[in-house]
């Protein structure tokens, strides 16, 4: 709100993006059991439209004056930047996400800041280099879709597990994210482990030699940002 507010109105996300994350995580606890992630996972659908053609924009959208401001208004600020904090508190822990709110609350208490001293607490807080992965968020347009895949063995089980990321509108790019990936194998419990993807191909070794797969997902949780599709099973 009014604590930290953003400069112009081109950073307006860092207001309208934050909001909706907060409000599920109060809900989350003023009404225990209920399935309150449920309204924000649908703001991420609406984004997902959007940043699947080639019309989107960035989240980050210089703009040159007041008259232009509506065209901030829409579900990449609305869907895209929530699910993407919410990807950026998974990415570098809950401990570190919360300890750079408190941070960057006290420090610009009533002023205004922009989106890279947001990044400069983040950093502060989990001791981490996080520049790149604010530039493939924040400052591009567009989503990776991504795949899970893998090749099996004679008694098939998988091996060489993989995930697989392309750009959605073609242009090559990739995206840092880090996600938790699910199998449920035919006998056995399911399994589930995080994986940092960092670029096109990356494997997922924990899940080599395991039983069988019947069903696999790579954005177990929705912590991701994406098109995350089921495998051809």
């Amino acid at each position: 709100g009014d604590r930290v507010t953003m400069p112009w109105f081109g950073a307006r996300w860092l207001k309208e993006g934050f909001a909706n994350p907060m409000a599920a995580k109060a809900a989350e606890v003023l009404v225990p059991g209920q399935p309150v992630w449920n309204a924000f996972h649908a703001l991420k659908t609406a984004a997902y439209r959007t940043d699947a053609t080639p019309g989107t924009t960035p989240i980050l959208r210089p703009l040159q004056n007041l008259s232009a401001a509506k065209s901030a208004y829409g579900n990449v600020v609305y869907g895209k930047a929530p699910g993407v904090l919410r990807q950026a508190e998974y990415y570098v822990g809950a401990a570190a996400f919360r300890s750079a709110v408190r941070q960057l609350v006290r420090k610009h208490a009533y002023a205004a800041t922009d989106w890279t001293d947001r990044i400069a607490a983040l950093e502060r807080a989990s001791k981490r280099d996080l520049k790149a992965w604010a530039q493939a968020w924040v400052a591009r347009p567009g989503m990776p879709e991504v795949r899970l895949d893998w090749d099996t063995d004679r008694e098939g089980r998988p091996r060489n597990v993989v995930l697989e990321q392309r750009d959605s509108l073609g242009e090559g790019r990739s995206w840092p994210m880090k996600l938790r990936v699910f199998a449920l194998p035919g006998s056995g419990p399911p399994r589930s482990n995080d994986v940092l993807l960092r670029n096109e191909r990356t494997r997922v070794t924990r899940m080599d030699g395991m039983p069988e797969i019947e069903f696999a997902f790579a954005n177990f949780g929705d912590y991701g940002y994406g098109r995350f599709l089921l495998d051809p099973r």
